[in-house]
């Protein structure tokens, strides 16, 4: 399952720069406009913050409109694998819409939904299964473009559990199961970094 979401993350990304590849790779704005400077179509990032917990995780956000733009992230918690003796997994993917009130979506002030989806594996001598968490949410924020492409991003929110199930190799459901750290409504914090194009 992990390894096919992050093959069409690759896919997407691949067919959209060469889509898009005789575009400038950033364009300038003439300087009539309030709020001018360098603009992009399209952002590949990572949040910096997750790194430093070992969560591995890539995004990509391409503007559809010029007011609103859509990401797609995928993740991967190599620690856990490290710290339970390889008796674990843990993998998601999400997605944003953004919204740019100021009309320049990838650049400026957003605000918008976010959904993101976990799957946990646990492996051990005694108990083989998966759990899957369903987060739902919102959270806005600013993001800068410099000329060159350098973009960076600082964005908080919050998001809700809306679906837990835990399915057990022996047959057994669970529905309803939450990781106490995913009970009730959490902060979600943002501090990107990367390409913009």
């Amino acid at each position: 399952m992990k390894k096919m979401i992050l093959l069409v993350l690759a896919l997407a990304l691949v067919f959209s720069v060469s889509s898009f590849a005789e575009k400038k790779m950033v364009e300038v704005d003439d300087g009539t406009t309030a709020g001018a400077g360098p603009t992009a179509d399209n952002i590949v990032s990572i949040n910096a913050l997750s790194y430093l917990i070992g969560f591995f995780n890539v995004s990509y956000e391409r503007k559809i409109m010029d007011y609103t733009s859509i990401r797609v992230r995928a993740m991967d918690w190599a620690l856990i694998s490290t710290i339970s003796s390889g008796a674990g997994n843990f993998f998601g993917f999400g997605g944003d819409v953004f919204i740019y009130p100021m009309g320049k979506a990838c650049t400026g002030w957003f605000v918008g939904p976010r959904y993101d989806a976990f799957f946990l594996t646990i492996k051990t001598s005694t108990e083989d299964g998966n759990w899957m968490i369903m987060m739902l949410g919102a959270s806005a924020g600013y993001r800068w473009v410099w000329q060159g492409g350098f973009e960076m991003g600082i964005g908080f929110g919050a998001w809700a559990n809306i679906s837990s199930t835990w399915k057990s190799s022996s047959g057994g459901i669970s529905t309803g199961a939450t990781l106490l750290v995913l009970k009730g409504i959490s902060p979600t914090v943002d501090y990107e970094i990367g390409w913009a194009f």
